[in-house]
């Protein structure tokens, strides 16, 4: 009886209703994976992998081991910025442009720049997922301004 309760109580405290979240808060998950953890989608630190929604976890997993064996398995360019030379530059903005219970969607709005003098407006939007109303929001997809799906061109990846 005891093995039982001990059973039940770790299975109800090790759910994701009971964990601690990042933020309740889609926009404010958004601006942590740009800023704190920009490169997410490969070889995801321990903290990132806490953000990632675990279908496209798997995804992101299946591409390191793709990168690992042949080098055709990488992106050909910063799927934030969409771009292999310049850079996002302020003012950034995040934007819900859809929100439910379990899921919701965000673009991050920003200036893009080669040469600091030349911009133009670009977005990258992420998706996000959760469990249920009382569950952790995590990323589920990053898709660049030009529409390329991380979770989608992972997932599909043939090494």
């Amino acid at each position: 009886m005891k093995t039982i309760a001990a059973l039940l109580f770790a299975a109800i405290y090790t759910t994701g209703a009971y964990a601690t979240c990042f933020s309740d808060s889609p926009i404010e998950l958004a601006k942590n994976l740009h800023d704190k953890h920009r490169e997410f989608y490969q070889k995801p630190s321990a903290d990132a992998r806490q953000l990632i929604h675990s279908s496209f976890l798997k995804a992101v997993d299946h591409e390191d081991r793709c990168r690992e064996k042949d080098d055709t398995c990488t992106l050909d360019a910063d799927p934030w910025d969409d771009a292999q030379d310049g850079a996002a530059k302020p003012p950034f903005e995040y934007q819900v442009l859809h929100l439910t219970p379990t899921a919701s969607t965000v673009r991050f709005n920003f200036r893009f720049t080669v040469d600091d003098k030349h911009y133009s407006p670009r977005h990258a939007t992420l998706k996000f997922k959760r469990e249920g109303a009382g569950n952790c929001w995590k990323v589920d997809d990053l898709i660049t301004n030009s529409g390329l799906s991380l979770h989608d061109t992972f997932k599909n990846r043939k090494p």
